[in-house]
């Protein structure tokens, strides 16, 4: 009789389990101007609402020179369909003591195309 319950559960965790969708890995591209200032690296979506996008940001590189006059910065993602740039969402944050960044990226998860890459640029902040 226990053998039975627990083969059982088995069967019904390997059902449940099977049933479940993974969801598909989103496929990134990421245009920085400002590699001098900070790269990215270890890029993550956070699929909850708003949508976030979670990055490690390094070391500048040193062949380059950072061109923003402060350590903020301007990101933007957007999507292209058809010929057509779709904006997601846009804004600013600052690399000063940061190690990981987490970015909004979309409102709302519907308004992310599944089947299309998300872009993702970089670029120094306006200055008033």
């Amino acid at each position: 009789m226990v053998v039975l319950r627990y083969s059982i559960f088995s069967l019904a965790l390997m059902l449940l389990s099977s049933c479940a969708k993974s969801q598909p890995e989103q496929l990134f591209i990421i245009k920085s101007a400002v590699t001098g200032c900070f790269t990215i690296s270890d890029k993550k979506l956070l699929h909850d609402e708003p949508v976030l996008l979670d990055v490690t940001i390094g070391e500048g590189d040193k062949s380059q020179s950072c061109q923003c006059k402060s350590a903020l910065y301007q990101y933007s993602a957007y999507q292209e369909r058809a010929g057509s740039v779709v904006n997601l969402i846009s804004g600013n944050f600052t690399s000063l003591n940061k190690k990981e960044v987490l970015l909004p990226i979309s409102v709302q998860k519907q308004l992310i195309f599944a089947d299309l890459p998300m872009a993702v640029s970089f670029s120094c902040a306006q200055q008033i």
